[in-house]
């Protein structure tokens, strides 16, 4: 298969749930790849867009669960998995950092490395690289196993093949993050703004233009999630950063345009995850030297926040939240990327407590 003919792009114009258990995870091998090698140029945006080379969202560590029990997380190099939600199983090494996984059942998930998406189909007993040809990605979401969205640099790609061949999809702005609920409902945020679809992402609609001072002048998206009711949460970093802590600013949107702001439960922005349609986790940390890290729910449609409770985590205190996902109000995991090493924490008591499920030296 040549370049050419393996080229579907298009650039005209500007979760949680219960899931089927899986089998009990093995170490992985990568296959030979028989995915169509893909490029993608930049789709065209309006005028007046931020379109600086920012990107948002890019971590060490990520964690994606399809239940209470089973589950898939990134560590730097590492792919590992769980099928009973407190101890976890290495998959694989990638050749290259990860910085993002995504899942849609037991047996289907997606890593995403700098330069390489890792596909498995069987539970993580095997992953498929992408081709070498095929354009970095910093991150995906799928909606089941074949039709996902990735973020190139700014492009927002479509697929319908789990990820062999990715066709660009016109936006207003370049793209930080992107998430759909289904094939024809969708929200993406770009630097400072939130935009909603509902035909597919033939036409996007602007929510909300981030307008805060703390943000809106070098942040990014962070992260978008939207639920099973079409609605959406949103996580801007500031990037503006002095005396241990950095702005960050947290919206919950829906597709009215009725926006609630509010902040997390520390100095630092961390990740988020979404329970409910009116509910979600925010995950923060004090500063780079004495930093615990904190876990904060937030209620009401953003309108009700929570206590900040510490999530104690080794000696010294220098982890940094990575990932987090919620299954319900009592379960949920972190990744953290400690000084030499990296956690996953687990919570069956909604953040009271916590306990560490799996240790990964850092190379």
């Amino acid at each position: 298969m040549t370049l050419l003919a393996g080229l579907m792009l298009v650039a005209s114009g500007c979760s949680s749930g219960s899931h089927p258990a899986a089998t009990s995870p093995r170490t992985g091998t990568a296959t030979t790849p028989g995915a169509t090698a893909t490029t993608a140029a930049p789709g065209s945006h309006s005028s007046g867009c931020v379109d600086d080379g920012r990107l948002g969202g890019l971590t060490t560590g990520w964690v994606q669960m399809v239940s209470a029990t089973t589950g898939f997380a990134v560590l730097n190099h590492t792919i590992v998995g769980t099928v009973d939600g407190r101890h976890w199983n290495r998959l694989y090494t990638a050749p290259e950092r990860l910085s993002y996984v995504d899942a849609v059942d037991a047996n289907h998930a997606w890593a995403v490395g700098f330069q390489t998406v890792f596909t498995t189909t069987d539970a993580g007993r095997h992953w498929v690289p992408s081709p070498k040809s095929e354009v970095p990605l910093s991150m995906v979401h799928f909606i089941d196993a074949d039709h996902g969205w990735g973020v190139h640099y700014g492009t927002l790609l479509q697929t319908s093949t789990a990820g062999r061949v990715w066709q660009a999809v016109p936006t207003p702005c370049p793209v930080d993050r992107v998430c759909f609920t289904d094939a024809q409902h969708g929200w993406l945020a770009t630097h400072a703004s939130v935009y909603t679809t509902s035909d597919g992402g033939s036409d996007w609609r602007s929510v909300l233009t981030v307008r805060d001072p703390a943000v809106a002048q070098d942040g990014v998206a962070s992260d978008l999630q939207c639920t099973a009711g079409d609605d959406a949460w949103i996580l801007f970093d500031g990037r503006n950063c002095g005396a241990g802590s950095c702005a960050y600013i947290s919206y919950r949107c829906d597709a009215t345009g009725g926006c609630v702001k509010f902040t997390g439960p520390a100095s630092n922005p961390g990740p988020f995850s979404v329970i409910d349609d009116h509910t979600a986790v925010f995950v923060g940390f004090a500063g780079p030297v004495l930093n615990p890290m904190s876990v904060m729910f937030v209620r009401d449609d953003g309108r009700q926040r929570g206590p900040a409770m510490v999530v104690p985590d080794g000696d010294p205190a220098q982890a940094s939240p990575q990932g987090v996902d919620f299954v319900s109000p009592t379960h949920g995991w972190i990744v953290d990327g400690a000084l030499f090493e990296s956690h996953i924490l687990g919570t069956t008591d909604g953040g009271k407590t916590w306990t560490v499920q799996y240790s990964a030296r850092l190379p």
